[in-house]
């Protein structure tokens, strides 16, 4: 797929330089890996434990729109407002604070956000017909915090998408709408053959939080299914790429539920395992993980709220 230019990020608060998508591709996945080289607890509790310390929830949304952050811009700054122990998850562009009469501090240093933006352009066949394709574009936000004269906006809390704790684990299983069966052992599984998950019972793990964290997971790997977000990254089964991206791809939606419902609270118990594969992956290509956010919206939002492929999220920065 051809890709167009964008912005290029510098230290300073405007540029108006360009570099290839594929360099900010490299820009942002050198930033995950290097979360990911910190072990389980940087990687992990970069959005597992949101509010520690006083920080802010997982949720990134833009400061002068309201507008919630989603796929690879979620993951981001999820890590990117821990690193810096910022208390507040809002952002916005150096035009944005401009607007809002709010000035970036002199020496502040932006944050890289990227999105795929969809077009048209005419067919190399020769027949007049146009095909869709998309690109990457770029650009930088900054936190609140690296801002003067920043006075917060009125809000108004989100309403509660559901009533309890127990309402909203139903509805996840509703929305997926998978078979869930007990099984003997100690191993939860998904067999896409049978579109089946199989699950030990409750009593054999050491708390509900754990049962809901594999069942939650397992969910999460039935909406690869083709009636659901048709996900596919092997021909075969024992692909290990295709194994490493599909973790991936599971382990960013556990932790877009976390920030959304918290009903996924808990790592996986050999992610330290993954995090090795993960670091393989991303290293020898620099779009794995932004198109593995993008997957893992997709897989969220189909949980939560019944889309498919033909919708988009809730509204996004």
């Amino acid at each position: 797929m051809k890709s167009l230019r964008s912005k290029k990020p510098r230290s300073s608060a405007r540029s108006n330089a360009v570099i290839s998508p594929r360099t900010v591709a490299k820009t942002i996945t050198d930033q995950v890996i290097a979360s990911m080289l910190k072990g389980v607890d940087g990687w992990q509790g970069s959005w597992m434990n949101g509010y520690d310390n006083g920080m802010a929830h997982l949720l990134p949304s833009n400061a002068a729109t309201g507008k919630v952050y989603s796929d690879i811009n979620r993951l981001i700054l999820s890590l990117t407002v821990r690193e810096h122990r910022y208390k507040v998850n809002k952002w916005v562009t150096y035009k944005q604070a401009k607007e809002e009469g709010w000035n970036v501090a002199k020496g502040q240093k932006g944050t890289l956000l990227t999105s795929y933006i969809a077009a048209k352009r005419k067919s190399e066949d020769g027949n007049g017909q146009y095909e869709s394709y998309r690109f990457l574009h770029s650009y930088i936000v900054f936190n609140v915090a690296q801002l003067e004269n920043y006075t917060a906006k009125p809000t108004v809390a989100p309403k509660l998408m559901y009533a309890s704790h127990n309402e909203m684990i139903k509805r996840i299983i509703a929305n997926t709408n998978v078979t869930i069966s007990t099984k003997r052992g100690k191993d939860a599984t998904y067999n896409p053959t049978r579109d089946t998950v199989k699950m030990p019972p409750q009593e054999a793990f050491t708390s509900e939080s754990g049962y809901t964290n594999t069942l939650i997971r397992n969910l999460i790997h039935a909406t690869a299914a083709p009636n659901r977000c048709n996900r596919a990254y092997g021909k075969h089964y024992g692909d290990e790429e295709a194994h490493a991206r599909e973790a991936l791809v599971t382990e960013i939606a556990a932790a877009f539920l976390c920030a959304e419902t918290n009903c996924v609270s808990e790592a996986l118990d050999n992610q330290a395992n993954h995090i090795n594969t993960w670091v393989q992956l991303l290293t020898s290509d620099t779009n794995a993980i932004i198109e593995a956010c993008e997957d893992a919206q997709k897989a969220v939002n189909f949980m939560i709220y019944g889309w498919g492929s033909e919708k988009k999220t809730m509204k996004t920065a």
